[in-house]
């Protein structure tokens, strides 16, 4: 059973019954009880189209299950070998359009590089765990200082 969906010429989109059945969230989705046209806006920079972004926004926007969705939204799917977004082209999802979700998936790239380059600048930089070795020092006789 299709429960979100929306075809543009030689596109198609949906969630199925079989992709909400694993996430419990899903099914508190207010997105569920509207229209599924409303989040596929025809273009981007019309008044029109503006106007119904605002409108799907709003939608998710008041929904109890933002955060999932956005999380489940941003996660990268394994497609032939590359990691994508899940619907990386058209539609309002997560109270985000697709240039949105891409800005977001490569802000949070950036920022995985510098927390990772950070965390090596620092274990370079910490202090060896292992105490000190430092020489003994004796006297002419042998004996220990």
């Amino acid at each position: 059973m299709l429960i979100l969906s929306c075809s543009d010429p030689g596109r198609a989109y949906g969630v199925s019954s079989d992709d909400v059945g694993p996430d419990p969230w899903r099914s508190q989705g207010l997105c569920l009880d509207e229209d599924p046209e409303l989040f596929f806006p025809d273009g981007e920079s019309s008044p029109e189209a503006l106007a119904q972004v605002a409108m799907a926004k709003a939608v998710c926007e008041a929904c109890p299950v933002l955060a999932e969705c956005r999380e489940y939204e941003l996660a990268p799917v394994e497609l032939r070998g590359k990691a994508r977004l899940r619907n990386p082209d058209a539609g309002v999802f997560a109270a985000m359009t697709a240039a949105e979700r891409r800005a977001e998936v490569r802000r949070r790239a950036r920022l995985a590089e510098v927390q990772a380059r950070l965390q090596a600048e620092a274990a370079v930089e910490a202090p060896s765990e292992r105490p000190s070795e430092q020489p003994v020092q004796s006297d002419a006789a042998g004996v220990a200082a």
